[in-house]
């Protein structure tokens, strides 16, 4: 063995102390090497003999004369000290107990040269240990007290006393956790890196130079021997060089492999690798190197050994024990499972990386090395773990388990409590015992929980306003389906398509518990289509038809059973059953006398009744089948039939006889002329036809054909009926179409398209302006005749001017198709036959109008109360009841009335004046209170004030005045640059506004904020209206739009293009809903606050029964809402005033919309 290798495992031997180690140490380093062995011991010898140092010969002898030669060395002096004790020798030294006695008295230790080792290399090293003990001052490494050279030259130095013991052999004896054995090689660390910092290199970092002492403040580590230390930046021993090339210094286990190859070249992380090798031994009890591992081996195997790069982990280590686990885990209070497990990850990497082989991978100091254990032991995140986020993760777990288990037992037991009301008391009896104990934890976590709640409560209030959000938006969205609904109702009312009118207004009845969006648009749609009918009779047998006597007395109705019955025509009240036929009574006509009535039968007979008798007159056989109609013709001298035969019989009255056959009509079996057969009013003429082709006019009196109708562009005929003056013919067709003839030419001057099922019957208004028809699906249509066009002229159409005033255009009557229909003498009454057997009678609607004549003046209204509204009518003001039509007049005005308004009390009315002057009227009296001057030119609008009842005025002058009623006085409130044609008051102040130019100027009669202008009308505004809660302002104009404004910040909101000609009135609907407003053409539209939309249009001229009233060129010149928001008032220029009906009072407001929607007795009905 080479003789530096040999230093080396004598090195280690003279380390143990006790023999039976020495023992196990050279049975296997040497094995079965005799001379090694030999070799060793006598080395071993000489160490312990050369305790004498002070004589120049020491004499060999064995164990046993070292321990007498040590006897004569006791009490021995060196300089100041005196030796007590031998505490250990190393290969080049021993240390004593020693006693100074002055300056101080202390025990110290005193280490010197062995004797026979008195080289210059020897005594260089220990110079070497002397200076760098002297060098450094930390509380772990031993400090140098004194140095000096004894009597024979030999040098020696003086350290304060440590008795301690390896710290391995600490760790093992005290049974030192893993934990604990950190906290205690930190030091260690910190005494190296204090080494490192005053530029010394230990180079044999080992367990027996880092010694462990007990004390009562816990134990206190030592790192002694530095005796072949090195320098860094100064230089310990000038005179020689202490470490020759080539030779090892240190020991192999715990040698880097840099300082293996070459001692001299190493810097502080070769200290690095030595601490990892201690590390190492501290977790596992061994070290990466086994002792083994040098027996029988050269230099280049120990090399290639130490050098080698896959040493084991230390949890690898620990788990391939076999008989020293146990022993192992036990001092570590662990089982080797478990003592691996704690090893195993953080540990394995932190004492792996100070093992690299690389320099330059290693921990770069001893410092860095200590933090890293300090990491670990916080639970941190070490260097020498992966950089990957799950570790960091596990690591902020591990640090923070207890506040994040506490964390999350309260979120567990805030979840679970919603759970523990449907658990057993059981569970409920452990869960309190688990809350008693967690008690403290959750103190502990109250901030925790309380920064929960915080965020909990956050997250409710965005709950909140996501859930206020989302009810808004569908608020939104059943307002924008609401306005698509009432626009496509209006469309449908317009188009006639009563099914699809009569679902779309139903679909907008609300449930108990949901708002409401109907306004006023939707009531006065269904208000045209609504009739409230008098069941005349119902639920007995099937009903075939229904006629008026001419004189207006009687209601006659025949039925399936062949019994006609008698009803008074105005009360409906039976008068007398007339029995005769045996089935279906189809057709009767009143004798011009009005005492006779002939009906015809299915039972193939004609029949003369006595009306006032009711007895049974004449009979005749007038078809082999069913007679279907028969009439008094040529004053009542004649009877004229028809039923399935292809003919028409002409009879003697009295007695009955067939005089005349008209035939030419085409059939097949039970399909002759039937019900297509009809008699002119003055009963001269008739009209036949057949299911084919053929309808001709007959001249009774000659016999003579008069004209074919025309039947070009539609199918067979099913009925026909004359108009009352004889002009016409109206004739319902299997095409769904309602035919209008020139009786006199047979030409087509009108066709009526809208039924969607078979024409059943039709019957003329006797005012001749409207023709009324029923259908099989139980709907009665009107068809409005406005005049009687001249020759080669078309009547005009249906839709260009709506229906009559009092009859809706449509309505659902029956359930069941109506085989008849008829209007009564006066027109007032219309009566129904239903198959079903229900035989009906219906009024027809007084809407309220007042015709003022060919008026100068625009007409101006305003509501007194619910009923009385006071209107103007040129130089007089008329207070018109609307529910009785009753009227009181002012007196006469010296100038016309432009403008008017009342008061907030509405005891009086105001009227503003062509010449500048205001009038006050008593409404109780209609008497001229007072007048007022001010303006010069008209007024052409004044209101007043809602919060101080002052009045307003503005006119052509440009003034907007503000007048005291009481002091007659007037305030300038603002002077325009040009007239002001309208001012409205916000109903809960302090706003104004004004219609000046294109321009509307808002102001605050409290001056808070300068005038505002807002701009947007390409032409003169003429109309203002605020709206009831005085957030809106409306606004209509020339330009033909209605725009409307945000009060408070002036912004167009929504701009309705609903008109083509200009707006010259405008109005809110209380409810604050609904914008109606009128123009040049007569046409009021009706527009959706809330989405913007155009609902729909009316055509006011259609309410007027007068020929002449479109040559009028009229125009809407005032709306106003009645204050309960139930009417609406129109004035239309040159003609009057119209009032429609909207919502139902309060008193009616627990009927059920519903109900009425699907009654036929109530209202529309869908169909």
């Amino acid at each position: 063995m080479r003789p530096d290798r040999l230093e080396d495992v004598f090195a280690e031997l003279i380390e143990l102390k006790d023999s039976d180690e020495r023992v196990s140490f050279l049975d296997e380093v040497c094995g079965a090497d005799s001379g090694l062995r030999t070799e060793l011991l006598e080395l071993m010898r000489a160490h312990e003999l050369a305790g004498d140092f002070m004589d120049e010969d020491v004499p060999e002898t064995d164990d046993h004369g070292a321990a007498e030669q040590w006897d004569e060395l006791k009490n021995t002096t060196i300089g100041r000290y005196t030796l007590i004790a031998r505490l250990g020798s190393g290969g080049f030294g021993v240390v004593y107990r020693a006693l100074q006695v002055e300056p101080v008295r202390r025990e110290v230790a005193l280490k010197v040269i062995k004797p026979g080792m008195d080289t210059r290399e020897v005594i260089a090293r220990f110079d070497v240990e002397r200076q760098a003990l002297a060098m450094m001052d930390h509380p772990a490494i031993a400090r140098v007290l004194d140095a000096g050279s004894t009597n024979k030259g030999h040098p020696y130095f003086v350290m304060e006393l440590f008795e301690g013991e390896p710290i391995t052999s600490y760790c093992d004896k005290h049974r030192l956790e893993i934990t604990q054995r950190l906290i205690l090689f930190t030091e260690v660390c910190e005494a190296v890196q204090h080494a490192h910092q005053k530029g010394i290199i230990h180079r044999d970092l080992k367990p027996s130079n880092i010694l462990v002492a007990e004390s009562s403040g816990g134990p206190i580590v030592k790192v002694i021997d530095f005796g072949i230390a090195k320098a860094l930046r100064v230089s310990l021993a000038p005179e020689t060089t202490v470490t020759k090339e080539g030779q090892q210094l240190g020991t192999p286990r715990y040698m880097s492999p840099e300082q293996f190859r070459e001692s001299t070249n190493v810097d502080t992380r070769s200290d690095v690798y030595s601490l990892g090798v201690i590390l190492y031994e501290l977790l596992t009890g061994t070290t990466p190197l086994h002792r083994g591992q040098f027996r029988d081996c050269s230099l280049e195997q120990l090399q290639r050994a130490i050098v080698d790069p896959d040493s084991e982990i230390p949890s690898q280590r620990v788990r391939n024990f076999n008989d020293d686990s146990a022993k192992i885990a036990h001092a570590r209070r662990l089982d080797p499972r478990r003592l691996a497990g704690l090893i195993k990850g953080d540990l394995d990497w932190l004492v792996m990386k100070a093992l690299e082989k690389v320099p330059e991978r290693r921990y770069p100091s001893a410092n860095a090395m200590a933090n890293d254990i300090r990491h670990y032991l916080k639970h941190e995140p070490i260097d020498a773990g992966p950089p990957t986020r799950i570790y960091q993760l596990s690591k902020f777990a591990r640090r923070n388990l207890a506040a994040l288990v506490m964390t999350g037992l309260v979120a567990i037991s805030l979840l679970s409590g919603a759970l523990l009301a449907t658990w057993n008391s059981w569970r409920a009896t452990r869960a309190e015992q688990l809350a008693e104990r967690r008690l403290r934890a959750v103190e502990q976590a109250r901030q925790d929980i309380q920064a929960a709640f915080t965020l909990a409560e956050a997250a409710e209030l965005e709950q909140r306003r996501l859930r206020r959000q989302a009810e808004e938006r569908e608020r939104q969205s059943r307002q924008l389906v609401y306005a698509s609904d009432v626009r496509l109702a209006g469309q449908a009312y317009r188009e006639g398509d009563i099914r699809t009118f009569a679902d779309l207004l139903e679909r907008q009845i609300p449930d108990p518990n949901r708002e409401d969006f109907r306004g006023f648009e939707w009531w006065l749609l269904q208000s045209q289509t609504t009739l409230e009918p008098v069941e005349i009779t119902q639920g007995q047998s099937g009903c075939c038809l229904a006629r008026f006597s001419p004189d207006g007395r009687f209601l006659v109705t025949g039925h399936y059973d062949g019994k006609l019955h008698v009803w008074d025509a105005d009360t409906f009240n039976p008068v007398r059953t007339l029995a005769g036929h045996q089935s279906f009574a189809n057709g009767v006509d009143f004798h011009p006398d009005g005492n006779r009535l002939a009906s015809a039968g299915d039972d193939h007979h004609i029949r003369i009744w006595d009306l006032d008798s009711g007895e049974e007159i004449d009979r005749a056989v007038a078809d082999q089948g069913h007679v279907h109609r028969v009439f008094f013709g040529d004053r009542g001298q004649k009877l004229v039939s028809a039923g399935e035969a292809p003919e028409v019989k002409i009879w003697d009255d009295s007695p009955l006889k067939i005089v005349e056959r008209y035939d030419g009509f085409e059939t097949v079996d039970h399909h002759g002329v039937k019900k297509r057969l009809a008699l002119s009013p003055d009963r001269r003429h008739f009209v036949a036809a057949d299911q084919y082709q053929t309808a001709r006019v007959y001249d009774l009196t000659t016999g003579k054909v008069v004209c074919s109708l025309d039947l070009t562009g539609g199918q067979f005929i099913r009925c026909l009926g004359y108009s009352p003056d004889g002009k016409w013919i109206a004739g319902g067709r299997y095409t769904q179409e309602v035919t209008l003839w020139d009786a006199a030419t047979g030409e087509v001057v009108e066709r009526f398209r809208g039924h969607l099922d078979d024409v059943q019957d039709v019957a003329f208004h006797p005012g001749g302006h409207l023709l009324a028809t029923s259908d099989k699906s139980g709907i009665v249509r009107t068809w409005p005749l406005t005049f009687a066009p001249a020759k080669n002229q078309r009547a005009p159409k249906s839709n260009d001017h709506g229906n009559h005033p009092d009859w809706p255009r449509f309505f659902v009557a029956h359930e069941d198709r109506i085989f008849s229909i008829d209007f009564s003498t006066n027109g007032e009454t219309m009566v129904t036959a239903c198959r079903d057997g229900t035989v009906r009678g219906w009024k027809a609607q007084k809407m309220p109008r007042l015709s003022t004549g060919k008026t100068s003046l625009e007409p101006q209204a305003t509501w007194i109360n619910d009923r009385l509204v006071a209107v103007s009518d040129d130089t007089r003001l008329l207070f018109w009841n609307t529910a009785d039509t009753s009227q009181m007049s002012s007196q006469e005005c010296p100038v016309p009335i432009q403008s008017l308004s009342v008061s907030l009390d509405r005891n009086r009315t105001a009227t503003g004046h062509f010449d500048g002057t205001v009038r006050i009227w008593d409404n109780a009296t209609g008497e001229l209170e007072q007048t007022l001057a001010g303006h010069e030119g008209t007024i052409h609008s004044l209101t007043f004030s809602p919060w101080d009842n002052t009045l307003l005025t503005a006119g052509d002058d440009g003034l907007l005045l503000q007048w005291g009623l009481d002091q007659g006085r007037s305030n300038l409130l603002k002077k325009f640059p040009d007239r002001c044609l309208a001012v409205a008051a916000s109903p809960h102040g302090p706003w104004l506004a004004a219609a000046v130019q294109n321009e509307i100027y808002l102001l605050r009669l409290d001056h808070a904020s300068p005038p505002r202008r807002l701009r947007g009308h390409l032409n003169t505004a003429d109309c203002l209206a605020f709206s009831p809660d005085g957030k809106w302002l409306a606004s209509g104009s020339d330009d033909r739009t209605v725009r409307l404004w945000e009060v408070e910040s002036g912004s167009e909101r929504h701009v309705f293009h609903a008109h083509r000609s200009k707006v010259e009135s405008i109005a809110f609907s209380p409810d604050g809903r609904t914008i109606v407003s009128g123009d040049r053409t007569a046409i009021i539209a009706l527009s959706h606050v809330e989405t913007g939309c155009l609902l729909f249009s009316l055509d006011l001229l259609q309410y007027w029964n007068d020929q002449d009233v479109w040559r009028k060129n009229p125009w809407i010149s005032d709306l106003k809402f009645s204050h309960d928001g139930t009417r609406l008032i129109a004035g239309l220029f040159r003609i009057g005033y119209l009032v429609f009906a909207g919502p139902p009072s309060s008193s009616n407001a627990g009927i059920s919309e519903r109900q009425s929607m699907t009654s036929p007795g109530q209202s529309v009905k869908p169909l």
